[in-house]
């Protein structure tokens, strides 16, 4: 309740992720939806937000860390989760990352080992993020998909001249006859 509460008042990637961490840890599949949407919000913030580190490979060691080790049972459930349940959770993130965006003054995405990392002047990084926020659709798809089992398609057994012909009748006679 404390990290949900903390991450309404403040939008706090830290809170989001250690909340998504959290969530799926319990195994429970009411908590699996929070879990996933919480990443995806963690996701959108650090590719948003990324934009003020002044350390330009910031944002892109964050969102490695977002796709490692730490949050492996976060990864599992996007790998199984339905695709219309991943669609809603991604809409959702998306929907929460645009609404605390004003009140959000979070830097740890921009933190990479040093206690106070550099951030740059909002005249220079709050342009893009119009931009950015535009492309998260898209963005959280593509994440998610690299992310996903592909299916594949099984092969199409050999088949011998008459079973051909049995599917398409006529076609032998119609040759035949000229």
């Amino acid at each position: 309740m404390w990290e949900q509460s903390r991450f309404i008042a403040t939008g706090s990637i830290g809170v989001a992720e250690m909340h998504a961490q959290d969530a799926a840890a319990t195994g429970s599949s009411g908590l699996s939806e929070t879990a996933v949407m919480m990443w995806f919000y963690a996701v959108a913030v650090t590719m948003t937000d990324g934009h003020k580190c002044a350390d330009e490979s910031a944002q892109d060691t964050h969102l490695e860390r977002l796709r490692g080790a730490a949050f492996e049972p976060v990864l599992q459930l996007v790998r199984t989760m339905a695709e219309d349940r991943l669609a809603e959770m991604r809409a959702l993130a998306i929907r929460l990352e645009t609404v605390l965006a004003e009140d959000r003054t979070d830097d740890t995405m921009c933190r990479t080992g040093t206690p106070q990392p550099e951030i740059k002047p909002d005249a220079v990084w709050r342009p893009r993020v119009a931009e950015t926020r535009a492309m998260l659709p898209r963005h959280l798809l593509a994440l998610a998909a690299v992310m996903r089992p592909r299916p594949v398609a099984a092969p199409e057994p050999p088949t011998s001249a008459k079973a051909r012909t049995a599917r398409e009748p006529g076609r032998i006679d119609s040759v035949r006859k000229h």
